[in-house]
This record gives structure tokens, sequence and C-alpha cells, in this order.
């Protein structure tokens, strides 16, 4: 019983002497938490203002990339303007040359870039008159085969000394047949 009385004044005795270093490190310990919550403050803040500086630059970064985009969708749509107006003017001085193959390639060429229009053909002029262009080409080109099936049919009738109002009707739905299905399909 001495020795666990003895044993127990021990303990107390040195509790007693590290009880002001426990008060002490329980002190520390609040300081250095404060000290934390003030750094976590200053951190917040300037998330804050770095957050209100980066909208902006997001916001111009936004802009300009729909700026590109568009730039990009007018530089297309002007190459196909001058592929158009190009394969137009090459189309005239095929159909004035009658070569009938390549003016054939180029009014399917026109046509096909020319559908890229379609939507501004009403409300831009310039589409306008690239489509009335085109248009006019076209019945330049059926008239010009036309004219010249309708000579060969008549050489051949009158080469086989043949001749009448049927055959000329026929000879026009022949015409007909092959120069839709051929040149202006």
């Amino acid at each position: 019983v001495d020795r666990l009385d003895a044993k127990i004044g021990s303990g107390i005795g040195s509790q007693a002497a590290a009880a002001p270093g426990g008060a002490e490190g329980i002190r520390g310990a609040l300081s250095t938490l404060e000290e934390l919550r003030r750094g976590l403050r200053r951190v917040a803040a300037s998330a804050r203002g770095t957050t209100a500086s980066v909208r902006p630059v997001v916001a111009d970064i936004r802009r300009l990339d729909n700026a590109k985009r568009n730039l990009q969708r007018s530089i297309t749509s002007l190459r196909r303007l001058h592929m158009l107006v190009h394969a137009m003017e090459r189309l005239g001085d095929a159909a004035e040359d009658r070569r009938d193959g390549e003016a054939s390639a180029l009014l399917a060429a026109a046509r096909e870039v020319a559908g890229h229009f379609e939507e501004y053909r009403s409300s831009v002029a310039e589409v306008r008159e690239c489509f009335e262009r085109l248009g006019a080409l076209e019945g330049r080109l059926e008239g010009d085969v036309r004219a010249r099936f309708e000579e060969a049919g008549r050489r051949l009738a009158e080469a086989n000394g043949e001749g009448g109002a049927a055959e000329e009707e026929a000879e026009d739905d022949e015409i007909k047949v092959i120069t839709s299905a051929d040149l202006f399909a």
C-alpha cells in the first residue's frame, strides 16, 4: 500500500509539473490555428480576385472563338463564290466553243456550288445575278444543243430522202430525251 501510495503521489507530482507545459502547448496550437485561418482568408480573397479577373478573359476568348468561326465560314463562302464565278466563266467559254462534254461537267459543278448560295438568292443581289447568269447559260446551252440535234436530224432525213411531220415530231421527242437525260439532268 505504501508503494502504491508512493506511485500515485509520484504520478500526481509529474502531472502537476507537466500541466504548465501542456497549457503552453494548447496556447501554441490555438495560435497556429488562428494563423491558418488568416492564411485561408487571404487565399479565399485572392481566389475571388483571380476569378473576377479571369471572367473577362474567358469572355474575350469566347468572342474571339466566335469571330474565328465566322471568319472561317466567310472564307469558305468566298472560295465557293470564286469557284462558282470561275466555273461560269469556263462554262460560257465551253458553250461558245461548242465543247459540250466540258460544258456539261462545268454546268453540273456550277449547279452544285450554286446550291451553297441558295439561301442568299433572294436577299443578296450579286448571288441573284450569279443564279440568273447560270440560268441564262443553261438556257443557251440547251438551245444550242437542241438546234444542233435538229439540224443533224434534218440532214439525216434529207440524206435518207425522208421527211414529214411525224418524223419531225419523233425527232423532237428524241432530242428532249437526250438533252434532258444527258446534259441537263
